[in-house]
């Protein structure tokens, strides 16, 4: 049986300045102490990287004001 120990909730401020590469960091770090908190923050970084992307797709298929 493993012992789950809560790490802090300032791991969340990786992905969120780092995006992607920040919730890779922070899953490996956290992965055998807080399971559940590592797979959120690789969520949340791939999250906060299709954001832009989508955004940037989507304005992209406004036609321009000329």
């Amino acid at each position: 049986m493993q012992i789950q120990t809560t790490r802090s909730n300032w791991w969340f401020l990786l992905p969120i300045f780092l995006n992607i590469c920040g919730g890779v960091i922070a899953y490996f770090v956290l992965r055998h102490d807080d399971p559940q908190k590592a797979k959120n923050c690789l969520i949340l970084g791939a999250v906060l990287l299709a954001i832009p992307i989508a955004l940037s797709l989507g304005l992209e298929a406004i036609p321009a004001l000329d």
